[in-house]
C-alpha cells in the first residue's frame, strides 16, 4: 500500500433510505458519564461512542455543561458546580458506653472507658448460718464390748455422741457342746492269705487283702450349728467264713485261709461357737458451723468519651447525562454452506488476472463467519484487502497512490453468524457495506492503483504467513461493476444471481479446490487441508482387490486413479480393480467431488496376493489347428493365451 493514508471511519453524514438500503440503523440511546470528585470546579472528560451519529440532548445535575463532537469523540466539559464539604483525613468515633461485670475495683479506666462508684456484687460464693441437731447413732460387735462415746462426723455436721442405754443382744445364741454317737455307720471287709513252705510242711500268715473300702477313722459332724471330729468305734464283726486248704501244695503257693466283716460307727463330742450379735445406742447434739465463701466484685457502666480527628476540603462532582444516536447492523439470518479455517495454516490462494485490476467500477464481497474479533486478514492482494485489525473491520483501497481506510468498530460484528462484507468503488465513492446496510463512505475521484500486484489470498496475509482468519468462509466474489445499494441488499439475502468476473463458493468437500463458477475458471487452490474420506481395499487375491471408500455428504461423485490413470468416476463407494499382477504394490487415490470444487484426496498403496498357478502336467505332442491368439492377461510371470 502507498504511504499517504486517510482513514475515514463511519464517516456518515446522514440517514435515510436509498431504494432498498439505508445507511445503518438509527438508535438512540441514554448514556451517563460521572466526574469523580475534584478540587477544580471546571473538568474536562473525553468519551468514546463507537457509530456514534450525534448527540441529541445533555444535561448536567449541578452547574453548567458544554461539548464538542469529534467522529466518535465526545469532549464533555462542565463548572460552576456546586461545592461539597468532603472529608479528607482523620476520623469521629461517638462516645460509647459498655457495662463492666465481675471488675476487682470501684474505679474502673482501660482502653479509654472511664468508671467511678461501681455497684459491689456477689460475685460468687454463698453463707450458710450455723446449724444443731440431735443425732441418733447405732454401733453393733460380736462382743459386749463398747467405747462410752463415740465422734459423728457427716454432711458437714460433727460432735460426741454418748452411750444410750445398755447393750442388747439383736442376733445369734451363745456357745454350747453336746456328745453324739451312731452317726455315719460302716463297715470293712478282710480277706487272711496263708503261704505253704515245703520245709515244714506248714501254712503260715502271709498277709490280709480289703476287700471292701477301708473306713476314714475321722467323721466329720456339722450339723445346726454344731461342728466337731467323730472316731470310728468297732461295734460288731459277720460271721468268719474259712476255706479249705489246697491238695498237694507247693512251696510258696498262697490261699486264702479265712474272710469276715468288721461294722463300725462313729462318736464323739461336737460345739457350736457364741454367734451372739450385740449393739449400742448412742445419742447426743452434732453441730454444722457456718460457712461464707462469698467473693465480691463491681460492676456497672463504663463510659469512652467521642474523638474527633477529621479534616475536610472543598470538591466538586458532577454526572453528565445525555441522549445520543448511533447506528447497528442486525444479524443476518441467512443459512449458508461454508468451510472453516483454523486460522493457523489454512488458506485459499486465487491466481492474479489482469482483468481483476479494474481501475474503476469494482466490487468485492465476502461472507464471513468470524469466531473471534483478533487481528486477521480476510481476503487480500495486497492493494485492496478487506481485514480486521486494532478492533476495527477496515476495507481497503489503494486510490491515486493513497491508501483509503474505510471501517467500523468490530464490535458490530456478529460472531458465529454469518456476515457480508463488500467494498466497491465506482470512480467518485469508495463504500463499505455490512450486511444489506452501508457503514462507510468516502467521496474521492480517481483511479484504483495495483502496486503490489499479488495473488488474491483469503484466510491470511497475501505477502507473509500471518493474519490467519479463524472461522468460516461461505463465497467470496468480485464484480466488475460498482453494485447498487439493491444489489447489495440481494446479495445479503443470498438471492444476487450475477456471479461477477469471479465467483468461488466454499463447503467442506472444497478444500482442494474451489471452482470459479464465472465464465473464467480461475479456481482458487486451498491450503493446509486434510483428506476428507478413508480409502481401504478388501477381497485381495493375487489377481485383484476390491476398494471401498467412505462417502462424503457434499461428494456428488468420486474420481479413483490407480498412479495417473483413472479407473473410474461416479458415486459409487466401491470398485474391483483386476486383473492385476501377483505380488505387487499398486497405489491409488480417491478424490470427492462436488460442484463447487474438489476435496483434498485420499492415496492409499495396496498389495496383491502371491501367485500360486503351477503346471501340473507336459503332453509329449501338441497339434494345433489353424488359429488365432490373443494375450487375456498376464498371472505370476505366466502368459495364458486364449484360443
Amino acid at each position: 500500500m502507498k504511504k499517504g493514508v486517510s482513514i475515514f471511519l463511519l464517516c456518515i453524514l446522514f440517514f435515510g433510505s436509498t431504494g432498498n438500503i439505508g445507511y445503518g440503523k438509527e438508535l438512540v440511546k441514554t448514556k451517563n458519564v460521572i466526574f469523580p470528585e475534584s478540587t477544580l470546579a471546571n473538568q474536562t472528560q473525553t468519551i468514546n461512542i463507537p457509530n456514534l451519529l450525534g448527540i441529541e440532548s445533555i444535561s448536567v445535575d449541578n452547574g453548567e455543561v458544554d461539548y464538542s463532537v469529534n467522529g466518535d469523540s465526545v469532549e464533555i466539559t462542565v463548572s460552576n458546580g456546586t461545592p461539597i464539604k468532603v472529608q479528607t483525613g482523620g476520623e469521629y468515633i461517638p462516645s460509647d458506653t459498655k457495662y463492666i461485670e465481675g471488675h476487682t475495683s470501684p474505679s474502673y479506666n482501660q482502653d479509654g472507658y472511664v468508671a467511678n462508684n461501681l455497684e459491689k456484687y456477689v460475685y460468687s460464693g454463698s453463707y450458710t448460718t450455723e446449724q444443731r441437731k440431735t443425732q441418733t447413732e447405732s454401733r453393733t460387735s460380736s462382743t459386749n464390748s463398747f467405747p462410752n462415746s463415740i465422734t459423728f462426723n457427716s454432711g458437714g455436721f460433727t460432735g460426741p455422741l454418748n452411750k444410750s442405754g445398755s447393750s442388747t443382744v439383736i442376733s445369734g445364741s451363745p456357745a454350747a457342746s453336746k456328745f453324739v454317737s451312731g452317726i455315719g455307720n460302716t463297715s470293712q471287709g478282710k480277706q487272711e492269705i496263708y503261704k505253704y513252705n515245703s520245709s515244714t510242711k506248714k501254712w503260715t500268715y502271709s498277709h490280709s487283702v480289703t476287700i471292701a473300702p477301708w473306713i476314714t477313722q475321722t467323721y466329720n459332724y456339722n450339723l445346726d450349728e454344731f461342728t466337731g471330729p467323730l472316731d470310728a468305734v468297732y461295734t460288731s464283726r459277720s460271721a468268719i467264713t474259712e476255706f479249705p486248704v489246697p491238695a498237694n501244695p507247693v512251696n510258696g503257693q498262697t490261699h486264702i485261709y479265712k474272710q469276715y466283716i468288721n461294722y463300725y460307727k462313729y462318736e464323739g463330742n461336737v460345739s457350736k461357737p457364741d454367734t451372739r450379735v450385740w449393739k449400742q445406742i448412742y445419742s447426743g447434739t452434732v453441730v454444722k458451723p457456718a460457712v461464707d465463701t462469698r467473693v465480691y466484685r463491681y460492676r456497672g457502666n463504663a463510659t469512652k468519651p467521642a474523638i474527633d480527628t477529621r479534616t475536610y476540603q472543598t470538591v466538586y462532582s458532577y454526572q453528565v447525562t445525555f441522549e445520543y444516536k448511533d447506528w447497528s447492523v442486525d444479524p443476518n439470518s441467512i443459512v449458508l454452506e461454508g468451510i472453516p479455517l483454523d486460522g493457523v495454516t489454512q488458506y485459499f490462494q486465487i491466481p492474479n488476472l489482469a482483468l481483476y485490476q479494474k481501475d474503476k467500477n469494482v466490487t468485492w464481497g465476502i461472507w464471513i463467519k468470524p469466531k473471534s474479533l483478533s487481528d486477521q486478514t480476510l481476503v487480500s492482494n495486497g492493494d485492496i484487502e478487506l481485514k480486521i485489525g486494532n478492533q476495527k473491520v477496515y476495507g481497503i483501497l489503494e486510490i491515486n497512490g493513497e491508501e483509503v481506510n474505510l471501517g467500523f468498530e468490530a464490535s458490530n460484528l456478529h460472531l458465529n453468524k454469518w456476515n457480508l462484507l463488500a467494498l466497491s468503488y465506482d470512480g467518485n465513492n469508495a463504500k463499505l457495506f455490512f450486511n444489506n446496510q452501508l457503514v462507510a463512505v468516502k467521496s474521492i475521484t480517481g483511479s484504483l492503483q495495483y502496486d503490489e500486484n499479488l495473488d488474491i489470498v483469503i484466510g491470511k496475509s497475501p505477502s507473509s504467513n500471518a493474519s490467519y482468519f479463524n472461522g468460516e468462509i461461505s463465497q467470496f466474489s468480485i464484480w466488475d461493476k460498482a453494485l447498487s445499494n439493491d444489489e447489495i441488499a440481494l446479495v445479503s439475502s443470498g438471492n444476487f444471481q450475477n456471479s461477477g468476473i469471479g465467483t468461488w463458493k466454499f463447503t467442506s468437500v472444497t478444500n482442494r479446490v474451489s471452482y470459479d463458477q464465472s465464465v473464467n475458471k480461475n479456481h482458487a487452490e486451498g491450503f493446509y487441508f486434510s483428506p476428507l474420506i478413508v480409502l481401504s481395499s478388501q477381497e485381495v487375491s493375487d489377481i485383484g482387490l476390491t476398494l471401498k471408500w467412505s462417502k462424503h455428504s457434499q461428494a456428488i461423485s468420486y474420481e479413483l486413479k490407480r498412479g495417473k490413470n483413472i479407473l473410474y468416476e461416479g458415486n459409487s463407494d466401491t470398485y474391483s480393480d483386476r486383473p492385476l499382477v501377483s505380488d505387487t504394490d499398486y497405489r491409488y487415490t480417491i478424490t470427492p467431488l462436488s460442484e463447487k470444487g474438489e476435496g483434498v484426496a485420499t492415496s492409499e498403496t495396496f498389495k496383491t496376493a502371491p501367485g500360486s498357478l503351477e503346471l501340473l502336467q507336459v503332453p509329449n505332442n501338441l497339434t494345433f489347428a489353424p488359429m488365432k491368439l490373443r494375450v487375456f492377461g498376464i498371472y505370476s510371470g505366466i502368459t495364458i493365451l486364449i484360443i
